[in-house]
This record gives structure tokens, sequence and C-alpha cells, in this order.
């Protein structure tokens, strides 16, 4: 599943808009995830989280941001 499959779900927020929250596009941009981590991640917490848009896009907002601090120091600190 690719950002733009992400996108496009077939959902409604709990104010009844067809949006995100989270800039979620942006942050796995800045993380450099692959399609593969980003189809893994998406395919099992639509598994968890099958009729709750809002914990779905919590939960996807904060793992995207820990695998970006993740990334990040382990590129500021190549040893860790």
């Amino acid at each position: 599943m690719d950002i733009d499959q992400l996108k496009s779900w077939p959902h409604q927020s709990y104010r009844g808009e067809k949006n995100m929250l989270y800039n979620i596009e942006n942050l796995m941009k800045e993380a450099q995830l692959t399609e593969k981590e980003k189809s893994k991640i998406i395919t099992e917490l639509r598994e968890e989280f099958p009729q709750d848009e809002m914990l779905f896009e919590l939960h996807l907002f904060r793992i995207v941001q820990y695998l970006k601090k993740q990334k990040m120091k382990k590129s500021v600190n190549p040893i860790l």
C-alpha cells in the first residue's frame, strides 16, 4: 500500500471530514520509510483498529514518529 492508497481509504474522521488530523504523509517522507515498511505498519494497524479511524490515525502517527527518531539516532551515531 502506498501513500496514495492510505490517503484514499474509505473513512470518516470523528468530525465527519474525509481527511487526517495529522500530516502523516509528510512524516512518512521525513522518516524515509520504504513502501514495504509503510504497508506493514498500515496493515497491522488496520487489523488492530478496523472501525476506529481516530485510533488508527493516532497510532500510525506515533509509530512513524518513533521510527523517524530511531533512524535519526542511527544516522547521527552509527555505532548505536
